[in-house]
Order: C-alpha cells, then sequence, then structure tokens
C-alpha cells in the first residue's frame, strides 16, 4: 500500500513541478530573471538534498562522482532555462509533454551501451512519438506570449534533448557505483546547477545593462518589488517539488518494478499538467491536441515497458 502511495505522490509533486513553470515563466521578464529563479530552484534542492544527506550521514563521493555531478548539474541547469524559455512561444501542457518525450534519449543509449533490445511495445511507443511530434508541429502559439512556431519546436526539442541527458548521467553513474552515492550525487549536481544558472544570470544581466539605451528605472524598480516575493515563493514550491520527485523516484527503484513505477510517473504527469492548464490558465487545447496529449501519455507509458 505504500508504494502506491508513494507512486500517487510521484505523479503529483512532478505535475506540481511542471505547473509551477508557468507562473514563474510569466514572472521572468528577461532572461537573467530566468537563470536568477533557475538559481533559486537549485538551491532549495540542494538544501533539501543536503538535510537527507545529514540525516543520513552520507555525504562522501568519488572524485569520478564530482565530475559527473558538475556535468549534471550544467546540464540541469540548462534544461530548466530551455523549459522556461519555451514557455515564452508555446502552451505549458503540449511543452511540458514533449519534454517528458526525453526517455527517448536514455532508451537509445541502453540500446547502444548496454545492448538493452528495443522491444515491440517500445517501438510501437516511439511509432506514436512520431505521431505526436507532427501532430504538435503547429501550436499556433497558444498560451505563448510570442506565437513562434520554429522557436518554440526548437526549444522544446532542445529541452527534451538536455532532460535526457540527464537520465542517461544518473543512470550511467549508478550503474558504475552500485546507486550507493545516489543522495550525495544529487546534492552536489543540484550545487553545481546553483553555481551555473547564478554565473550565467550575472553575465546576462551585466550584457543586458550594456546594451540597454533608455530604460524607465522607477517602472523597473517597482516591477522588480512586485514579483520579486512571488519568485521566491515559486523558486520554492518548484525546487522542493524537484527533488522530491527525484526522491520518490529513488524510493521506488528498491520497491517498485521499473516497468510500472517510470510509466505512471512519466505518463501521469502530463495528464495533470493537461488538466491544470485548462483549468488554471484557460488555454485552449483543440481536440486534435487533446488527442495528441492522451497519445502521447500511451506512447510515454509504451517506451518504459
Amino acid at each position: 500500500m505504500i508504494n502506491y502511495l508513494l507512486l500517487a505522490v510521484g505523479v503529483l509533486i512532478g505535475g506540481v513541478y511542471s505547473i509551477g513553470l508557468k507562473p514563474a515563466n510569466a514572472r521572468c521578464h528577461t532572461k537573467s530573471a530566468v537563470e536568477f529563479f533557475n538559481a533559486g530552484v537549485t538551491a532549495v534542492a540542494t538544501l533539501c538534498a543536503c538535510v537527507l544527506c545529514a540525516v543520513s550521514q552520507s555525504f562522501a563521493i568519488p572524485a569520478t562522482g564530482i565530475l559527473a555531478a558538475a556535468l549534471f548539474g550544467c546540464i540541469f541547469s540548462m534544461t530548466v532555462f530551455l523549459n522556461l524559455i519555451a514557455l515564452d512561444f508555446g502552451p505549458l501542457s503540449i511543452t511540458n509533454l514533449i519534454v517528458n518525450f526525453s526517455l527517448v534519449v536514455p532508451l537509445v543509449y541502453s540500446a547502444i551501451a548496454y545492448d538493452e533490445a528495443l522491444t515491440p511495445w517500445r517501438i510501437v511507443g516511439l511509432a506514436l512519438f512520431v505521431v505526436c511530434m507532427f501532430l504538435f508541429a503547429n501550436p499556433k502559439g497558444e498560451g505563448g506570449k510570442a506565437r513562434s512556431t520554429f522557436k518554440w519546436i526548437l526549444l522544446s526539442a532542445l529541452a527534451l534533448l538536455c532532460n535526457g541527458m540527464l537520465a542517461v548521467i544518473q543512470r550511467a553513474y549508478a550503474m558504475a557505483t552500485d546507486n550507493v552515492y545516489a543522495t550525495p550525487f544529487l546534492m552536489f549536481g543540484y550545487l553545481f546547477a546553483t553555481v551555473t544558472s547564478l554565473l550565467l544570470g550575472l553575465i546576462l544581466h551585466l550584457r543586458r545593462r550594456k546594451v540597454s539605451v533608455s530604460v524607465d528605472t522607477t517602472q523597473a524598480t517597482q516591477d522588480s518589488d512586485k514579483h520579486r516575493y512571488a519568485l521566491v515563493g515559486w523558486a520554492l514550491l518548484v525546487g522542493a517539488a524537484n527533488f522530491g520527485l527525484n526522491l520518490v523516484v529513488t524510493l521506488l527503484a528498491t520497491r517498485m518494478d521499473a516497468a510500472i513505477v517510470y510509466p505512471v510517473i512519466q505518463g501521469g504527469g502530463p495528464i495533470i499538467v493537461t488538466i491544470a492548464s485548462r483549468v488554471l490558465f484557460k488555454e485552449k487545447i483543440s481536440p486534435i491536441k487533446l488527442f495528441a496529449i492522451l497519445l502521447g501519455c500511451v506512447a510515454i507509458v509504451l517506451l518504459n515497458l
């Protein structure tokens, strides 16, 4: 019973994480603000991981783990950044589903690196994935600000690729170390992501100041005061949700069959996001796009079998 409760919590937390990106994106008016928000998210996740390491008294990690965590952190920072920017040009419901298709990357990697066979179910899932991408090829800016299909597809695809690389790094490291250093790895990974996001945010902020010719500082200050506390709140929620999702997946890795855990979490999350997008953000979801989202959830489940 506790396993299914954890599974339900995982689905809910995954949905909360993705949903929280939408209002955060609406309050980040510059790319530097996006990176600073990203730094806040990963800082919260770092703190959560640090507390868990302290409770379990397991801070040790080999030197190779530090290098892997650094790579994980840099890519994680880029993943959240691309995901947030993609929401400028396309709807949350579809963007979230596309990013969830990132499981194709570790699937291909496992087939090449570990000679894992592509099952008939996974082949069908890949075919449905291709069909979904064709159906999503023209979102017409639903829910987006700039209504740019090309930019939305490009940013979503890059977020998909980066998110998939995170899974590849985690799996390669877990198999090399028997997953002994899972929590310290996450702690250092989030820490590197925080540092990376802060540095990129600072660079983008300084570049913006150099190219700015005329800025209404009064209005800018008012906007900053208006959104600062809201962004802090969303960073706390999104950061805690992201860590919680990783923790639930880690706990269930030794308690339930992976063929159940991953399909339910990755397939259930987009359904929650789709419902929330319609109810909370008033996104218009046409019948064909609703069909594509449901088809995509089926594809995610099949790709995990």
